[in-house]
C-alpha cells in the first residue's frame, strides 16, 4: 500500500523502490538456497522445476491445512482493504 501511494506522489522513487525490493527478494532466495542446499550445481539436481506441483514432502492433509492460509495471504495482498476496513472500524 505504501508503494501504491508512492506511485501517486513520486513515480521515479516508486520505480526505484520496486527495483530494490525485487533485488532484495532475489538475493534473499539465493542466500536461502545457498544455506539450505549448498553449491548451485547440487541445487539444480535436487530441486524440481515445479516444487508445488511435484512436492512429495507434504501429505494431502498438510496441503489441505496450508491451502486456505495461502489463499488468504494472496487475497489480502491483492485486496488489502478487506482487512484494513475491519481494522479501521475497530479503532
Amino acid at each position: 500500500m505504501i508503494i501504491i501511494a508512492l506511485f501517486q506522489d513520486n513515480y521515479i522513487l516508486a520505480i526505484l523502490s520496486l527495483t530494490s525490493l525485487l533485488f532484495s527478494v532475489i538475493i534473499g532466495f539465493w542466500v536461502l538456497t545457498r544455506i539450505c542446499y549448498g553449491n548451485y550445481d547440487v541445487v539444480k539436481e535436487r530441486i524440481n522445476i515445479m516444487p508445488l506441483v511435484f512436492n512429495t514432502d507434504l501429505s494431502r492433509r498438510e496441503i489441505l491445512i496450508v491451502t486456505p492460509f495461502i489463499i488468504l495471504v494472496m487475497l489480502f495482498g491483492i485486496k488489502p482493504n478487506l482487512i484494513a476496513n475491519i481494522l479501521e472500524t475497530s479503532l
